[in-house]
């Protein structure tokens, strides 16, 4: 029960191997985010926001995405799936879904969201999801929680100054669970995307995270990152990401790519983390579609 209480918490990027004794959760499911670090509250991408920062989707380009991701490890395997669609008054729909698959167990979230940009350069937004979790002795649990996200963009020019804040698992589980409370977490960021010309831009982020709940996983995060476009085709990207004990919240060193093509994309990262560490050999794609 621990491990996947922990599993929740670890909103910045964590990938658990199979050494845990109980059910897995993945709540990062975004290439791009893995490969800047492990941040979440302030990555404009793909579909998969969802998993991020949902406010966020009110200041995508594209009015309709859907994107798919794979990750891996030594001993896991995570798929997901996701899609928003952009309304002209203002807000957008998202869904997502994913699925993690061990030896001796799985675990799966679908989650729903709304987010809405009440003025030009603010936005909020909320996320329901559903928890489904069997273990090594098939002992099936199930849960419910909620997420509260917020940002906003601020334009210097063709730059923009990028504020995020999101409070995670505001929720229970239900069905067997001896400890009902969900981990809450509150992450707040910033970001600052510099256009240097038509051909060259350049994305710096970072962002921290504190986990209130429950007593034995209260501990911080903090993951910088940073993202270099060129011709808004080709996207290079590293980072880092500090984990306060290193047992709970890991630290490792990130690297990705992406290239965006017409009304395709796809970004791959990869972490580099010791042996020893549950981020070892973690690695992440993602294909998605813009309309």
């Amino acid at each position: 029960m621990k491990r996947l209480l922990l599993l929740l918490a670890l909103v910045g990027g964590t990938l658990l191997s199979a050494r845990a004794q109980s059910g897995l959760l993945i709540l990062n499911s975004e290439a791009r985010a893995m490969a800047m670090g492990g941040v979440t509250a302030t990555t404009i991408s793909s579909s998969n926001t969802i998993f991020n920062n949902p406010s966020l989707v009110s200041f995508a380009d594209a009015p309709f995405q859907i994107a798919t991701s794979y990750t891996g490890s030594d001993s896991s395997e995570i798929y997901s799936l996701s899609a928003y669609y952009q309304f002209l008054t203002g807000g957008a729909i998202q869904a997502g879904w994913r699925s993690l698959s061990y030896q001796g167990g799985d675990d799966m979230t679908f989650e729903l969201g709304y987010s809405r940009r009440i003025a030009r350069i603010f936005s909020i937004g909320i996320t329901g999801r559903y928890i489904h979790s069997t273990n090594e002795l098939d002992e099936k649990y199930n849960g419910l929680a909620a997420d509260l996200s917020a940002s906003c963009r601020i334009p210097l020019g063709q730059s923009a100054l990028l504020v995020g804040a999101k409070l995670n698992n505001l929720g229970a589980y239900f069905s067997g669970k001896e400890d009902p409370l969900l981990p809450i977490q509150f992450t707040a960021g910033l970001g600052f995307q510099l256009v240097i010309n038509d051909s060259h831009s350049l994305l710096f982020s970072g962002d921290t995270s504190y986990c209130f709940n429950p007593d034995p996983f209260k501990g911080s995060q903090l993951g910088v990152g940073v993202e270099y476009e060129f011709m808004q085709l080709l996207q290079l990207r590293g980072g880092y990401h500090y984990g306060q004990q290193d047992s709970i919240y890991p630290s490792y060193f990130s690297v990705g790519a992406g290239l965006h093509f017409l009304f395709f994309r796809v970004d791959a990262s990869y972490l580099i983390a010791s042996k020893s560490s549950m981020m070892h050999n973690a690695y992440m794609l993602n294909v998605g579609l813009n309309f």
